[in-house]
């Protein structure tokens, strides 16, 4: 009998195929204690061949769009086939903590049943809250390693949120 996840979280990849290995392996070698999926929604053909790679080191359910159709329908896309009573929409360019961070998130929707959306904290290597973000703890950290050739770039955004499905 297959177990259902309790959290479905999903990626969306465009030109970002470096922070999303990164961010899978941060989330792989955390998180333990919690049943949960990964989906990928690919908004780039040119990188598909790198994420079915990527696929055979971490285990995620692997979408493929015909092109960058933008972040928003791409989590919609992801959203349909996802199993898990809370959805997670992550950018590629998070780490997670150290610590795992899925149960938390599990229990404060399993604790307030009136909760709907959960905004999460972004904080830096150093330590410090992100001005972008509006979020409680659990916090995620944000890649900055490899933020050099994309500072020009406006499509990149902090978003770190779950919503209950």
């Amino acid at each position: 009998m297959e177990t259902h996840p309790d959290i479905s979280i999903i990626f969306v990849n465009f030109q970002s195929i470096w922070r999303l290995s990164c961010a899978l392996e941060s989330l792989f070698s955390c998180e333990t204690g919690t049943v949960f999926e990964v989906i990928v929604v690919n908004n780039d053909k040119r990188e598909q061949r790198v994420l079915e790679a990527l696929n055979r080191f971490f285990p995620f359910i692997l979408l493929t769009s015909d092109g960058n159709k933008g972040f928003g329908s791409a989590m919609n896309r992801g959203a349909a086939v996802a199993r898990g009573k809370i959805i997670g929409c992550i950018n590629p360019d998070i780490l997670w903590p150290k610590t795992p961070v899925l149960h938390v998130i599990e229990s404060r929707f399993r604790q307030d049943l009136h909760l709907g959306v959960l905004g999460l904290s972004l904080v830096s290597k150093d330590g410090f809250v992100d001005r972008w973000s509006a979020g409680m703890t659990p916090s995620f950290k944000r890649s900055e390693e490899h933020t050099s050739e994309l500072q020009s770039r406006v499509d990149i955004s902090y978003a770190v949120f779950c919503l209950k499905k």
